[in-house]
């Protein structure tokens, strides 16, 4: 747990100090891993594929003496909700004015009795890059809303185990009681030793995931969650 934690602070540039290294995986506070509320979409922008398409783009435009900037989606992704599908359900509409680009390139660009043979090989080159921009726009919007969904589920798990862990010490706590006073078996009290070990195991496993997924999120993000 605690390899993949320092991994997760290699992603954030804010590698652990050898005196403030964590030693043991329960030393790991989730609270340090806590998402802001609220992730800008142009973070995405950091992505190698994003950047490569943008620069495709950009080169066919130059090449055909366009100077029309690309648009990019500006869309707060929700850490707390994780559920974005409403929000991105737009960019997958092509009438989008987020692609408004290609619907004030595309007329001209077909118009296939006005252009000359090799000005229409290099629309259609235009219009294939505008294309793959779109897709992988839309490709790295829902990778950041599935790793987000997941990261809310693992979070609620998370907290459900820490309620059952409490239950189970508090079982233990009463079940040494008992035992001392002659109430009940070595064996009861074993038992229920044995859940609050069974029950730390499960709280460090998805601890575990906790972590997995913060490094996953940073990775399809293109990097770290800057302040």
């Amino acid at each position: 747990v605690y390899a993949k934690y320092h991994e997760g602070k290699y992603f954030m540039a804010n590698y652990p100090k050898s005196n403030n290294i964590k030693t043991s995986p329960f030393e790991i506070d989730i609270k340090d891993l806590k998402l802001p509320s609220l992730i800008p979409s142009d973070l995405l922008k950091r992505r190698p594929d994003i950047r490569y398409a943008i620069l495709e783009v950009k080169s066919k435009l130059t090449n055909l003496g366009y100077a029309k900037a690309l648009k990019f989606p500006s869309i707060n992704l929700s850490a707390d909700i994780g559920y974005l599908s409403d929000k991105l359900s737009y960019l997958t509409n092509p009438e989008s004015q987020i692609w408004s680009i290609s619907s004030s390139l595309l007329y001209p660009l077909f118009n296939a009795g006005k252009l000359k043979y090799n000005q229409k090989k290099s629309e259609e080159a235009l219009y294939e890059s505008i294309l793959n921009y779109q897709k992988t726009v839309l490709n790295a919007f829902f990778e950041v809303e599935s790793t987000l969904m997941k990261r809310k589920n693992i979070e609620k798990i998370y907290k459900d185990l820490k309620k059952q862990l409490k239950i189970k010490q508090e079982e233990f706590i009463l079940t040494q009681k008992k035992y001392k006073k002659g109430l009940c078996s070595v064996t009861d009290l074993y038992e229920r030793e044995l859940d609050v070990i069974n029950k730390k195991l499960n709280l460090l496993d998805t601890k575990l995931q906790i972590v997995q997924n913060q490094i996953l999120l940073f990775k399809v993000l293109g990097g770290a969650i800057t302040k």
